[in-house]
């Protein structure tokens, strides 16, 4: 395993998109990347790939399909790829 990669969520390059009901932004992390999402994000939505997650100092595994609400927490979350794959997730 390689060194790990420190990104800020304002600095990482991700793609936007609209819809009537939310803005979502659409991100990939590599493995060994980790990401600050800012708690100003209220949800994650795992596209493709496996998820570490720390929020409100507690730690989540999600997989495709599964969301993480980070609503009403007073603390950044670090998100991170695991099991050796890229990760495609939504930051809403």
């Amino acid at each position: 395993m390689g060194d790990s990669m420190s990104l800020d969520f304002g600095d990482f390059a991700c793609a936007a998109r609209e819809s009537e009901q939310t803005r979502a932004l659409r991100m990939a992390l590599l493995y060994g990347e980790l990401l600050r999402i800012p708690k100003s994000v209220e949800m994650l939505r795992i596209l493709s790939g496996c998820a570490w997650v720390s929020a409100g100092g507690r730690d989540f595994v999600l997989g495709c399909g599964e969301s993480l609400s980070l609503s009403g927490s007073s603390r950044d979350a670090i998100i991170s790829a695991v099991h050796g794959e890229t990760l495609f997730f939504e930051a809403m």
